[in-house]
């Protein structure tokens, strides 16, 4: 089992002094009202499939941040609808991967806040006048600290296929490539429209991701690395996409670069650099944090993964009343006035 690491500011800061050394950022997006689009709406062009608004459409809103984890506002006016619906599998996958954490952090999806529900015990996490309220089924899915500060879940995943999971979260990085780019991630596009693996072209899919336990969510944001120097002898990934939301930060090579393809490199021959946990982006500042749990997953895989049980760590807002079962525990409060 992972297990909660106390949070060290140095260390933090030294981790950020080497991604430093090694990486610049080359796009920002913060999902907010008022936030430009991706593309040009005067030159209509997919990214993906790269035909043009003569031959496919443009019409639907195509989220850049899927809806899934609550992205609402940044759009891709370069993603054109067939590329858009061939995706609505991988941000299924994404939101059953995501799975409980989606409601406990309040996360607004196309419908709304989701319900989740484990069939097992009856545990049950829903949004309930402005409020996300945990019942837990039993000891073993979903525990309170001693102070009654917050709440500990073990909960079973929706069946989900982790390769379509993890594209959805590395196309949010490949929207992000400049155009002038497009010819160095040749193989990342064919990858991402291939519903599997490139024959003859497996890679591993590895996603690192940190889980903190903070009253204070993150804001909805990507942030794409380009290393410094394209030629520098290491072996480091030369993209890198950060991902924030709710609790979570989650990171990943964007694979198939042309210089790796053509040395043979693989996300297995590749060395990542840990983002560092630091906050200034935040708009009220940094985010205080004690803890937060770190891992990596393997969603190399394009078989089905059923009941995979999730461990998620979350402060709550107020001291639980009582601590006998079901008893509800009121998480957190959903703010109305910035809905996530």
């Amino acid at each position: 089992m992972n297990q909660l690491i106390e949070y060290n500011l140095r260390e933090e800061q030294e981790k950020g002094t080497k991604f430093r050394e090694v990486y610049q950022l080359q796009t920002h997006l913060v999902d907010e009202p008022g936030v430009d689009p991706l593309g040009n709406k005067n030159r209509r062009i997919c990214r993906y499939c790269l035909r043009g608004a003569d031959s496919t459409r443009f019409k639907d809103d195509a989220h850049v941040i899927p809806q899934a984890i609550g992205g609402q506002h940044i759009l891709d006016l370069w993603e054109c609808d067939d590329c858009n619906h061939r995706f609505s599998k991988y941000e299924t996958a994404l939101a059953a991967y995501a799975g409980a954490l989606r409601s406990l952090t309040g996360t607004r999806g196309a419908n709304g806040i989701p319900t989740y529900k484990n069939p097992a015990d009856g545990t049950v996490i829903r949004s309930a006048d402005n409020k996300i309220v945990v019942r837990a089924g039993s000891d073993e899915s979903a525990y309170m600290t001693e102070d009654r500060s917050g709440i500990r879940l073990e909960l079973p995943r929706e069946s989900y296929v982790p390769l379509r999971a993890f594209k959805s979260i590395a196309r949010i990085g490949y929207a992000m490539i400049r155009e002038d780019e497009w010819g160095d991630f040749e193989e990342t596009r064919k990858w991402l429209l291939q519903d599997g693996q490139r024959e003859g072209r497996s890679i591993s899919c590895i996603l690192f991701w940190i889980s903190v336990s903070t009253k204070t969510k993150f804001r909805r944001e990507a942030s794409l690395y380009t290393k410094k120097n394209r030629f520098a002898p290491d072996s480091y990934p030369y993209k890198v996409l950060v991902l924030r939301y709710g609790i979570m930060q989650y990171q990943l090579a964007i694979p198939y670069f042309a210089d790796e393809v053509l040395l043979g490199a693989s996300s297995t021959h590749l060395t990542m650099l840990p983002f560092p946990l630091l906050f200034e982006t935040q708009p009220d500042g940094p985010v205080d944090i004690d803890s937060y749990v770190t891992g990596r997953d393997d969603l190399t895989s394009m078989d089905k993964k059923k009941g995979e049980i999730q461990r998620l760590s979350y402060d709550s807002d107020q001291p639980a009343a009582r601590v006998d079962q079901p008893a509800d525990l009121v998480v957190h409060n959903v703010d109305e006035s910035n809905p996530e």
